[in-house]
């Protein structure tokens, strides 16, 4: 069946929390849903979803499904049906029509209907760069002045390894 909404939390990695690839699709259309409900899956609503922290967690998304898959994130071709490399990474927002498919599934005495995304023809891309960097140079501290290396990445969710005082370079300190 096809359908049409806008991309959110397409990821290339596996879900901590369903162990499987993720796409979901929001802002579906009232013909949309009403085809999705006819399978009798699982067509969830923003009003009332709150995050694990108590706080509305899903303002913008209307109507949505949420694609589940084992095997990786569904093909993705643009508007003329051209592939789209695995290097362009599609961002939240972008507007698709997507080919998805329900599926019955039973896990621990609990039983379902769900949805899997087979293919995405991106209509509007919004891509996505990336995490803001929200920080700039400030006067303080530099680590490079007290003798270490400046040579890894920091993504936000590095620890930054183990700091050891003893591999501090005592000449650069004074």
């Amino acid at each position: 069946m096809i359908i049409k909404g806008k991309l959110m939390w397409h990821r290339d990695k596996i879900s901590k929390w369903s162990k499987k690839y993720e796409t979901t699709l929001t802002q579906l259309s009232p013909e949309d849903v009403a085809k999705l409900e006819a399978t009798g899956g699982d067509v969830k609503s923003e009003e009332g979803s709150v995050g694990r922290d108590g706080l509305p967690n899903k303002e913008g998304y209307g109507r949505y499904i949420v694609c589940k898959s084992k095997n990786g994130l569904p093909p993705a071709m643009d508007a003329k049906q051209h592939p789209i490399p695995p290097t362009l990474s599609l961002g939240n927002g972008t507007y698709v029509k997507a080919s998805v498919n329900p599926y019955d599934w039973n896990y621990e005495g609990r039983k379902g209907i769900s949805f899997g995304c087979n293919k995405i023809q991106v209509l509007e891309l919004v891509e996505y760069a990336g995490g803001t960097d929200e920080f700039g140079d400030e006067d303080g501290t530099d680590i490079t002045e007290l003798g270490f290396s400046n040579d890894t990445e920091f993504n936000g969710s590095d620890t930054g390894g183990t700091f050891n005082i003893d591999d501090i370079d005592e000449e650069a300190v004074a």
